[in-house]
């Protein structure tokens, strides 16, 4: 028929994307799928022009939940800061297809998909941990937010990490005792030269002063300056520019090495499952544990090498 060859798919009950695929490769090759039926003249269940129309409107409204769940799963960037905003996109997308003239069953689709959702994830923006990562990601911060209550703790909560990571990091300031100014002596007795230096009626005097500032204010600080900056591009990487900006953000920088956190899935896992299907085949059933394990591992970090 002039198309490009492709297969059907089909769908793995452990992976809901799956279904996805499979009604989505289904609808793209609708065309191919009815002449196939109607020229091997088998008695095969036939879909009728209303169930096509179902697949087809289907496949449009899982498409963004897709997207997200490819998004979330991803092994190579961050990703626990990107889980309030997809959640509030994903809301919102419902909610708009909500208004579109979908057929009353798939209707019905949208409604549970958008009550889910609401019900597993309206608190999602009063979790520290996914909070805090959105707040330290520059293309987010506190823009994201719906909540302002949300926003407000996640913001205190950040000024007090910070405020406890300038307390370990900047010690006990130099004194004229610490560098032993006015010493008169050397160790044989003599007078000392720095007794008539020129620098010590100034290094006495710098050395009492004290800082004006405490450690929640250069908390402040910083966390405001960092609110007032630019925005990040979406498809920009944020770790390059925590790397570019550490010295400019000197104490959130470290607390973006302990906080900006990777979400945890079952993707790397099942990824490996179906790597080791395809070394352990039927021609292959006698490889050892240990030479399984080696060429797993050389295939997943083949890439540090490139």
């Amino acid at each position: 028929m002039g198309l490009e060859p492709k297969k059907l798919i089909q769908e793995v009950s452990t992976r809901w994307n799956s279904t996805f695929y499979m009604v989505s490769r289904f609808v793209e090759l609708q065309d191919a799928v009815k002449t196939t039926i109607a020229l091997i003249n088998k008695n095969l269940p036939v879909l009728s022009e209303e169930e096509w129309g179902l697949c087809k409107e289907l496949s449009t409204i899982l498409r963004p939940f897709e997207e997200v769940t490819s998004q979330i799963s991803g092994e190579r960037y961050v990703t626990g800061s990107q889980v309030i905003p997809l959640t509030r996109g994903l809301m919102s997308v419902c909610k708009k297809m909500q208004k579109e003239p979908f057929k009353p069953v798939i209707q019905n689709i949208i409604n549970e998909l958008l009550h889910g959702l609401e019900k597993r994830m309206e608190n999602v923006e009063h979790s520290k941990t996914i909070a805090l990562a959105t707040l330290l990601d520059p293309r987010f911060k506190l823009a994201v937010f719906k909540d302002e209550t949300a926003k407000q703790l996640i913001k205190k909560t950040c000024t007090e990490l910070l405020a406890a990571i300038w307390t370990e990091t900047h010690g006990k300031p130099c004194t004229a005792d610490d560098e032993e100014i006015g010493n008169t002596q050397n160790k044989d007795g003599n007078v000392d030269s720095a007794k008539f230096s020129v620098w010590e009626d100034v290094d006495n005097i710098i050395a009492k002063e004290k800082p004006t500032g405490t450690k929640t204010s250069a908390a402040i600080v910083e966390l405001n300056r960092y609110l007032d900056d630019s925005y990040l591009g979406r498809k920009k990487d944020p770790m390059g520019w925590w790397k570019e900006n550490q010295h400019v953000y000197p104490i959130m920088s470290k607390l973006v090495k302990l906080k900006f956190n990777v979400m945890a899935t079952s993707v790397p896992c099942e990824r490996l499952f179906s790597k080791a299907g395809n070394f352990l085949t039927e021609r292959r059933s006698r490889l050892s544990s240990k030479r399984a394990e080696q060429l797993l591992f050389l295939n997943g970090n083949l890439n540090l090498l490139q």
